[in-house]
């Protein structure tokens, strides 16, 4: 299966509606809704009629 990277970074605008993230124990619980917008037209193609799940996912911490 093809992997494609999104960098925030580059120029995408990542639009966030809900993001919780709680820890308890030995589990994280999320929960994330949002939009990514102004993709690449390359990578748009790559990505019309396909299905995407996740595959990766980072967490930072404030200290």
């Amino acid at each position: 299966m093809p992997e494609f990277v999104v960098k925030i970074d580059d120029h995408p605008k990542l639009e966030l509606d809900n993001l919780d993230v709680g820890v308890e124990k030995d589990v994280i619980a999320f929960d994330v809704t949002g939009t990514i917008r102004d993709l690449d037209e390359d990578l748009l193609d790559a990505l019309t009629d396909t299905t995407l799940r996740p595959t990766e996912i980072h967490f930072t911490t404030d200290e």
